[in-house]
């Protein structure tokens, strides 16, 4: 699992090909991607657009939150 916090002001897609991205604080502007078999969760946000290809996890490990995009999501077959 990796971690994000705090504000991340990096430029270009973030995508998760394998294990899991917990976003505790906010990345700017990005595309944000998932590939099936992945999680993505945390209490954060995505100033960007989303594309949902796995897991969508809400809230920080074991427990419960919200997760917010700017900008949509796509959320693909298969994905929850």
């Amino acid at each position: 699992m990796v971690s994000l916090s705090g504000a991340n002001s990096y430029a270009g897609q973030t995508l998760v090909a394998n294990g899991s991205l917990m976003v505790d604080g906010s990345i700017a502007g990005s595309l944000l991607t998932n590939a099936p078999g992945t999680i993505i969760g945390g209490i954060g946000s995505n100033q960007g657009s989303f594309n949902a290809g796995g897991v969508v996890n809400p809230g920080d490990v074991g427990g419960i939150g919200t997760f917010s995009t700017a900008n949509g999501l796509t959320m693909h077959s298969g994905a929850s």
